[in-house]
C-alpha cells in the first residue's frame, strides 16, 4: 500500500503481483516439462539447465520486478527513499536478492482480518 505519512496516514494506492509459488504453478501447469523446484542455495542469473533456469526466471525475476516496482513508486511519488513492507509466505527468498530493504510481514491479511474481527465484535 502506498501511504502519505505526511498526512493524517492516506491511502494513496497498492499494487498486487503474483507470488512465487502461484508462478511455479503456473509454470508447471502450463509449460511443458518445467519440472517442480525448490529454491536453491545459488541462483544464477543465467540458467545453464532447466532447474536453474526456472529459479533464475522465478526467483530473480521476481525481484527485479519488485525492484522496478520500487523504483517506478519513488519516481512517481518523486521521492528518494520510501519504506517497503511486504508479505507472502515466499517473501524471505525474495527479498535477499532485492536491492532495495524490504520489511517482511508475514501473515499480514491474517492480522487485518482478526483487526476487524475484534472491532465489529465489540460493536
Amino acid at each position: 500500500a502506498i501511504v502519505n505519512k505526511n498526512s493524517t496516514w492516506e491511502f494513496i494506492g497498492c499494487s498486487f503481483l503474483p507470488g512465487i509459488d502461484s508462478m511455479k504453478k503456473d509454470l508447471q501447469k502450463n509449460a511443458a516439462m518445467v519440472p517442480e523446484i525448490t529454491k536453491p542455495k545459488n541462483i544464477p542469473l543465467i540458467g545453464t539447465n532447466t532447474i536453474s533456469a526456472v529459479a533464475s526466471g522465478i526467483y530473480r525475476g521476481n525481484a527485479i520486478l519488485i525492484d522496478g516496482m520500487i523504483d517506478a513508486y519513488k519516481k512517481e511519488l518523486g521521492v528518494k527513499d520510501i519504506e517497503v513492507f511486504a508479505t507472502g509466505s515466499q517473501v524471505d527468498s525474495v527479498k535477499s536478492l532485492c536491492s532495495h530493504d524490504i520489511k517482511p510481514i508475514p501473515y499480514l491479511t491474517l492480522k487485518g482480518l482478526t483487526i476487524l474481527y475484534t472491532k465489529n465484535l465489540k460493536k
